[in-house]
């Protein structure tokens, strides 16, 4: 005797007289009515009961084939052979449209009675998040005491106790889904693991976990919910939470920026004041730090590279000052000085800070050091410059690196 696991059992009006097992398409542009589909034509779901035209009869989805459907022949089957749509509803091994169902049994002619699977592609099968979406619920009642004592046709319930109902006697079963029906009895539907629907009354999405209706949340399992899940999220943000507790995305890949809480939320914000960030993550002091409060900054190098006669400055901040505190060891980089006027002096706007070093003698690849610091001009003020003034009498005369370690002091 072919067998039905009942899934996804919806309730339309019939658009005509309709036998069981047979399949049903929608009826044009009425509204939930459904009638015969023929040959190669696409269905909906499989008749549950005979109905008269115009009264309710329940459909079980295509949509939602995680079980088994009961199919009438119009001819002649074998067990595991392809069935397609035939003419009123039913169906057959001869080709038109996609196939629809494997049987699992086979048909000795018109009007048998078969068992069938799905075949999920053709038929529209699957469903989202792999569950068994069902049609909702009103509520979730003990049926043994709280029956509905006069219930619409359609009307859905989860009932939550074992034993008969209070207004009917019918016996009821614990966790299966009553569906009114016109003759004033309840369809009885034991759910499949994974079926889910909504409890209207609670707002909430349960899925029957083989055992117990459990909520959507509580269904899924700790760290069961994969990325490839999540919809897209566009390529340099992340999720954070946001306004009313929600997650929401937010932008983090602007360049040089980072992400600081400020006690309610996070935000991608500019560093500013002393420290530089590149966007390889590494840091540093500002040129223009200053470290203490005392006057004494965090000492650093500025490097001049004289290569030809004239001035080569740096000029000092506005809102800054600036104070010499040495100078390193300095290096001839190209040519050798062989003229008198070859010479180089450190210096600010107005007084040289330095004696004048010649370069006379003074070759490719060799250290020199200046002989002596003015400390009476130690100091630059703000817009003025600390410069390196060449002279130069023949080519790469005074080429040469002169690192000056410096530091900021309170203006």
């Amino acid at each position: 005797m072919a067998a039905q696991r009942d899934t996804g059992i919806i309730r339309f009006n019939a658009g005509e007289a309709l036998e069981p097992w047979r399949r049903v398409k929608l009826n044009g542009a009425t509204v939930k009515e459904v009638v015969y589909a023929d040959a190669g034509e696409e269905a909906i779901g499989i008749t549950q009961k005979r109905t008269s035209e115009d009264d309710a009869v329940p459909v079980k989805l295509l949509a939602n084939a995680q079980g088994t459907f009961k199919v009438e022949a119009s001819a002649a089957t074998t067990a595991g052979g392809q069935l397609y749509g035939a003419a009123d509803g039913k169906v057959s091994m001869t080709e038109s449209g996609a196939a629809i169902f494997r049987g699992l049994e086979a048909a000795s002619g018109t009007g048998s009675i078969i068992e069938g699977v799905a075949l999920g592609g053709a038929s529209g099968g699957g469903s989202a998040l792999s569950f068994d979406w069902q049609e909702s619920v009103a509520d979730e009642l003990d049926f043994t005491s709280a029956e509905p004592a006069a219930p619409s046709v359609g009307d859905r319930y989860i009932n939550t106790n074992t034993g008969v109902g209070s207004e009917t006697g019918q016996a009821v079963t614990a966790d299966h889904i009553y569906e009114a029906d016109e003759d004033g009895t309840w369809i009885d539907t034991t759910p499949n693991e994974g079926a889910a629907l909504a409890v209207e009354d609670d707002n909430v999405v349960k899925i029957f976990n083989g055992s117990a209706w459990a909520a959507f949340a509580t269904y899924l399992a700790d760290e069961s919910v994969t990325l490839a899940k999540l919809e897209d999220l566009t390529q340099g943000s992340i999720i954070s939470g946001q306004g009313s507790d929600r997650p929401g995305e937010l932008a983090a890949k602007t360049d040089k920026q980072i992400l600081v809480g400020d006690g309610t939320d996070v935000n991608s914000v500019a560093v500013s004041g002393d420290i530089e960030l590149a966007n390889t993550g590494a840091v540093s002091v500002a040129v223009e730090a200053v470290a203490s409060d005392v006057g004494r900054g965090v000492p650093f190098v500025i490097e001049f590279r004289p290569n030809a006669a004239g001035t080569f400055a740096y000029t000092v901040p506005a809102g800054k000052k600036l104070r010499v505190l040495s100078i390193l060891p300095c290096f001839k980089t190209a040519g050798n000085g062989a003229n008198a006027d070859d010479e180089v002096t450190l210096k600010n706007d107005t007084d040289a800070i330095t004696d004048t070093k010649e370069l006379n003698g003074v070759n490719d690849g060799v250290i020199f050091n200046f002989a002596s610091i003015d400390d009476g001009y130690l100091e630059v003020v703000a817009t003025e410059t600390l410069n390196v003034l060449a002279n130069e009498n023949a080519g790469n005369g005074c080429d040469c690196i002169i690192p000056v370690v410096c530091c900021w002091v309170t203006p």
